[in-house]
């Protein structure tokens, strides 16, 4: 069912957890996220379309408190965001969408084996004009060029700067 679904819609399956498959679909003239259960159909209880507008930024943190606080002060600007609590997720949204993305926002401890400074780096060699911001509770780590580091928590006008600008 899920396999069908992929071939009707050109989507992509983009993170399994929790009995739960996050995956990405387009129609004609939209892109929307929807969270599918494991017969492949719609969960009706969490799901969420997302259509992208011109500016749409990708949020990456592991945590899902911090995730959200980054995501709402996004889409209070008026921002599609689309949120993964794994780099490996998002690496797939990147693979998928990154040339539609104008922001990326991650942390930098994420689980997993990909780490956000190894997002960051993927991202800027793949989609040199994306806006990349790295946040973290510790100290600045390695950060790649053209990449901006904002401290834990965030200063809501620095985020929208660094995103936006």
């Amino acid at each position: 069912m899920m396999e069908q679904f992929r071939r009707a819609s050109a989507g992509s399956i983009v993170n399994t957890k929790g009995g739960l498959i996050e995956a990405t679909h387009s129609l004609p003239s939209e892109r929307h996220a929807v969270l599918l259960n494991n017969s492949g159909f719609p969960e009706l209880d969490n799901l969420e379309l997302l259509i992208m507008s011109n500016f749409i930024a990708l949020v990456v943190d592991d945590d899902p408190l911090q995730r959200a606080f980054l995501a709402d002060l996004l889409k209070d600007e008026g921002l599609e965001v689309i949120e993964c609590a794994s780099a490996e997720a998002a690496e797939l949204v990147l693979v998928s969408t990154g040339a539609e993305l104008r922001a990326l926002v991650t942390d930098v401890n994420l689980a997993g084996g990909m780490s956000g400074v190894d997002l960051a780096q993927y991202a800027k060699r793949k989609f040199p004009p994306l806006n990349v911001v790295m946040v973290s509770g510790d100290g600045p780590p390695y950060i790649p060029h053209d990449t901006r580091f904002l401290r834990k928590p965030c200063v809501p006008a620095e985020l929208l700067d660094a995103v936006l600008n």
